[in-house]
């Protein structure tokens, strides 16, 4: 029966079976690449984080300083 079919339709069309090895290890590499850079990020954004809030404490301080002083300034002689 199959032999009054043109060829293209005798061709069999597999269904698909999943992944193969070198497609799974592909893939988790991909994943572990980006899993890396975003965890490179992460820690460099957390970092950046902590350095700018010490630099706003410093700021902070150093204006509370200068107002003291400003005040001690203004009061000079005044008692």
């Amino acid at each position: 029966m199959t032999a009054n079919l043109p060829l293209r339709t005798r061709i069999r069309v597999r269904a698909p079976r999943g992944f193969t090895l070198i497609e799974l290890m592909v893939g988790i590499t991909l994943g572990l690449i980006v899993l890396a850079v975003v965890t490179t990020a992460f820690v460099n954004v957390s970092s950046n984080r902590r350095d700018m809030e010490r630099t706003g404490r410093q700021i902070e301080n150093g204006r509370f300083a200068m107002q003291l002083l400003a005040d001690d300034i203004v009061n000079t002689g005044y008692f």
